[in-house]
């Protein structure tokens, strides 16, 4: 049964008084990848985007689908996150066949988003460093400042998908190359 016709049906939650019905806020929005999920809310819809909603007078967030999210909250664009998040897993699994180049300690690097990313192998496993300053001539004492992954990864590829994440929390970078003159 779809979400809609769940909504209108009053399956699940949706038939129960002790619920709020509107007034609820998206906290979070996750793809897992595939339908694996049964909507908290209608209680018959299998989803594969969850969107975690909380309301101030309900005791537990509620994992639900799109139209149950948007239902729950008015003015929540629930398709829009999942659209975000589509674009995110196809960027996400385009990194790995993308063109990397090779540094000169043999170790692969490229750029993303204009952070320049490198993958080296360590005696456990792979790691990855993310340059994010950029070398100033009118201030050549201040370095780029590299941010090195915590964790040790079991793969080259892990570790590339894990800076991929970093990156993409980073943001874009934005870049002022023009010096202030006295």
């Amino acid at each position: 049964m779809s979400e809609s016709n769940a909504i209108v049906n009053r399956r699940g939650k949706w038939s129960l008084k002790g619920v709020p019905h509107k007034g609820w806020e998206c906290v979070d929005c996750e793809d897992l990848g595939e339908p694996a999920q049964t909507c908290e809310m209608c209680e018959s819809t299998e989803i594969r985007y969850v969107h975690v909603m909380r309301h101030p007078d309900f005791e537990t967030e509620l994992r639900v689908g799109c139209v149950c999210a948007e239902h729950l909250s008015e003015g929540y664009v629930g398709k829009e996150n999942e659209r975000r998040l589509r674009n995110y897993a196809k960027r996400r699994s385009r990194f790995l066949n993308r063109k990397w180049k090779t540094s000169r300690s043999g170790n692969p690097k490229i750029e993303l988003n204009d952070y320049p990313i490198t993958i080296f192998e360590k005696v456990c496993g792979w790691k990855y460093v993310i340059t994010v300053g950029f070398f100033k001539p009118w201030a050549p004492d201040e370095s780029p400042e590299s941010i090195f992954s915590d964790r040790t990864f079991k793969t080259k590829d892990d570790a590339k998908l894990a800076a991929f994440d970093h990156v993409m929390r980073l943001g874009p970078r934005y870049q002022n190359h023009t010096s202030k003159t006295q």
